[in-house]
Parts: structure tokens; sequence; C-alpha cells
């Protein structure tokens, strides 16, 4: 029995070997990593402040959307509207915060992929003005999201 495989084993050492037959000869490049570099872009959500006192205006940003698309815009969850990538995939639109809550925003460009970004309103924040022409979006009051802080107790 230790004789069979041992030859089974020399027979497809063999066979390995005389499958490379074809290859012997050919110039030996290397992965050439370089060419596939800028393959993936990501895609990104940006906001021009991240946070502001309820009453500002945030400018959202998006690249590498697909182009000509149509987005959902979501904040916490709820839907604001949609917005229309340009043929480069790009897309901009504000969110006006006029009678909101203090508290954390998620923001959502609904489309493959999905990407967010936050923003936060507090009092103690500089009030932000409408700084671009885009597609406005109110935000409606009590969506806020209140993070609360614990710690973590180890016996």
């Amino acid at each position: 029995m230790k004789l069979v495989k041992s030859l089974l084993f020399a027979l497809l050492v063999f066979v390995s070997g005389v499958a490379l037959v074809p290859v012997v000869g050919l110039p030996a490049s290397g992965f050439n990593w370089q060419r596939y570099a800028d393959v993936y872009v990501p895609t990104t959500l940006m906001v021009n402040h991240t946070s502001g006192q309820p009453g500002s205006f945030f400018t959202i940003t998006g690249t590498n959307y697909p182009p000509s698309s149509v987005a959902t815009i979501l904040v916490n969850g709820v839907n604001l509207g949609d917005v229309a990538t340009d043929v480069d995939g790009n897309l901009i639109f504000v969110i006006d915060t006029t009678g909101s809550s203090s508290g954390y925003y998620t923001v959502v460009a609904n489309l493959v992929p999905n990407v967010f970004t936050r923003f936060l309103l507090n009092q103690g924040e500089p009030q932000w003005p409408q700084d671009v022409i885009a597609p406005v979006f109110q935000l409606p009051p009590n969506i806020a999201n209140q993070l609360i802080f614990t710690p973590i107790i180890h016996r």
C-alpha cells in the first residue's frame, strides 16, 4: 500500500512538471500592480461643516457615484427627497436646519454604494449661511440622535 501511494505521488509530480512545458521560454515578467492602482476609486459623501447651530445650512457633496443616476437622500432614516448625479457621478445638495433640534444627524445618499456623513447641531456652534446654489432639503424637527457614552465595567 505504501508503494502504491509513493508511485501515485511520483506520477502527480511528473504530470505537474509536464504541464509546465508549454510555458518554458516565456519571458519572466512580474505582476505589474501599478497598472491596476487606479482601478478602485472610493465613493465619498462629505459635509462642509461638521457642526453648527440650528438654522445653519450644510452643503453635502458626493463623488464617484453612478453617472446620471438618482440618489435618495436620507437623514437619520427620514427620506428628504431625491437628487441627481451628473455625468461624472458627482452630486451636491444643501440641508437647511431651520427649526431643527440639537443633536447628531447622519446623512446617506441612498444609491449603490451607500456612504454616509455626519454633522452635529448644537447651540454653542457657529451658524453657517448657505454658500452654494444647489437643491435645498428642509430638515424636519425632532429627528436628532443623541449619543450617550457609557463606561465599560469589567469584573
